[in-house]
């Protein structure tokens, strides 16, 4: 990071303006591969896979499954 009240010249004026440039494009690059890692990982499809998935884990989600396949197996053999 640069002491701005160290600066004399225009040089070193115009060197520190290209140092925080570059800083800036750095930090923006960042950003934006964050952003397109967020984008793929919150698709619609992955979102319905963990509401899915955590709404199972909460609940007997397959022991109901099962009762349910037995209850309308029991119902058609009627």
């Amino acid at each position: 990071m640069t002491d701005y009240r160290e600066i004399k010249t225009l040089d070193e004026l115009t060197e520190a303006i290209h140092r925080c440039h570059a800083r800036i494009e750095s930090k923006e690059q960042a950003v934006q591969q964050r952003f397109a890692d967020v984008q793929g990982f919150y698709t619609p499809q992955n979102l319905a896979h963990q509401g899915v998935r955590r709404a199972a884990l909460k609940i007997d989600f397959y022991a109901r499954a099962l009762y349910l396949v037995r209850a309308l197996k029991q119902r058609l053999q009627r």
